[in-house]
């Protein structure tokens, strides 16, 4: 079930911060997503009760219920400045989703929790903030490079003359200025106008 909550919570709060849902209407269904996995939690305990516990449920809230209370706290906050802490961990937040399994297979097994998550902690965000600084800034860099190059392959220049890097074409009774201006979106935009002539 919580294969299936999470996604649909990630739709809602999309469908949230798109105004298509009222912030009432939001946290009504998230209520109700969080009341169907109790339920289903309760269904399973019923029927198999030696396979489903009551120390399942509370390790699913224990694990979950902060990740998606700290979620809906940024995500209310999302139209103020940021700390400076959660800009620097949210700039790395891919590499962080990456490596900490390799973390956690390197980390010999047996050790406390009071040992274990500090390690784990701090050695993600090393190896994350190595691996975006030599790694993920580059690739960026080198993407916005390909795509700029990409563009102006798409959008040739507009041929010259001695009319200000206009072409003009002659027009029975008036001159046809035709040309061509890069837009935003990376495609050529036309613009023509007719003048009167002299």
């Amino acid at each position: 079930m919580a294969v299936v909550a999470c996604p649909l919570f990630g739709w809602l709060a999309r469908r949230y911060t798109t105004a298509r849902l009222r912030r009432g209407t939001f946290y009504g269904l998230v209520s109700g997503l969080f009341a169907a996995v109790v339920l289903t939690w309760a269904v399973s305990y019923a029927r198999f009760p030696s396979d489903t516990t009551p120390l399942q449920l509370a390790r699913f809230a224990c694990l979950w219920g902060p990740a998606f209370a700290l979620f809906l706290g940024l995500l209310e906050a999302r139209h103020r400045r940021m700390p400076r802490a959660a800009c620097w961990l949210g700039e790395r937040s891919y590499p962080i989703y990456l490596l900490h399994p390799f973390v956690i297979v390197l980390i010999p097994k047996g050790w406390p929790a009071w040992a274990f998550v500090p390690c784990l902690v701090v050695s993600t965000l090393l190896l994350a903030a190595l691996v975006h600084r030599l790694v993920e800034v580059p690739g960026i860099a080198l993407g916005r490079r390909l795509e700029k190059h990409l563009r102006r392959a798409a959008c040739p220049p507009p041929p010259r003359s001695n009319c200000g890097g206009r072409l003009e074409r002659a027009v029975p009774g008036a001159s046809f200025t035709v040309g061509h201006t890069p837009s935003s979106t990376g495609r050529c935009q036309s613009w023509s106008f007719l003048t009167s002539p002299p």
